[in-house]
């Protein structure tokens, strides 16, 4: 498989599963468009995608501002021509319940992770269109497991859900394909800051704290980044045709329902 000769974007690229997916993308022969808003760490990923032989652009750009997203995708478009793949992977939610978190947190989650999907999908969509285009939402397993502690989270991933089904029947009558990936628990450096705090309340050591989430939760292990780039580039590659409004689970199993 080739994406040779294609320009991707991929937000939330600076760490994590973004940058899992990024480096994927480009060892198939894709043109990376890098964005999130540290450019110092974006930069490191740039940099570490041209060392092994891939092509990637840096471009720091605050999402949750839609004047920005409308001068990312022009610099973009300026710079690298086109636009054939759209990975909406940006955008973190705090941790919390009902009580824990005000008005301001949710709306500035809103911005982060909704808005900031729609504002990209919009802003591309004309450039994807003449291309015969792709998008992928990262959405997020508390879409189907909602998690009191997790309120904002659970809410927001099932916003995401059902945003990549109706973009999916959007993009139809344009040869657009839009398909999800909900992750469950993944091995990254923003989840294991968050089991470093569960073990502090809890009172144990970071293995503990995870070995018992693992073993409450039913599963064998934690996912890694690159088995969700791995599904990813699956989507996005020539073997996948027909998937259309899908949403993958990739959680080991965590998500029971129907």
């Amino acid at each position: 498989m080739s994406l040779a000769g294609k320009i991707a974007i991929v937000t939330g690229a600076s760490r994590g599963i973004g940058e899992a997916i990024a480096t994927m993308l480009a060892s198939h022969g894709a043109t990376l468009a890098l964005v999130a808003r540290s450019s110092v760490d974006l930069d490191a990923v740039a940099a570490r995608i041209t060392k092994a032989g891939g092509h990637a652009f840096a471009f720091p750009c605050d999402l949750r501002h839609a004047h920005e997203v409308v001068q990312l995708i022009d610099t973009i478009i300026t710079q690298l021509g086109h636009i054939d793949i759209l990975v909406n992977n940006a955008g973190s939610t705090p941790h919390g319940n009902l009580l824990d978190r005000n008005d301001a947190e949710w709306h500035d989650a809103y911005e982060a992770k909704i808005h900031n999907f729609v504002r990209m999908c919009r802003a591309c969509w004309p450039y994807l269109k003449a291309r015969q285009g792709q998008v992928v939402n990262i959405c997020g397993v508390l879409a189907q497991t909602p998690n009191a502690n997790a309120l904002i989270g659970s809410t927001l991933a099932a916003a995401v859900v059902s945003l990549t089904k109706a973009l999916a029947e959007f993009g139809r009558p344009d040869g657009i394909r839009v398909n999800g990936v909900s992750p469950g628990l993944i091995d990254t450096g923003r989840f294991r800051a968050r089991l470093h705090e569960i073990a502090q309340e809890q009172q144990v050591s970071f293995e503990q704290a995870r070995d018992q989430l693992v073993q409450r939760l039913g599963i064998k292990r934690l996912g890694t980044a690159q088995e969700v780039a791995d599904v990813v580039d699956f989507l996005l590659s020539g073997r996948n045709t027909y998937l259309d409004g899908a949403i993958i689970d990739i959680d080991g199993g965590m998500t029971k329902s129907v």
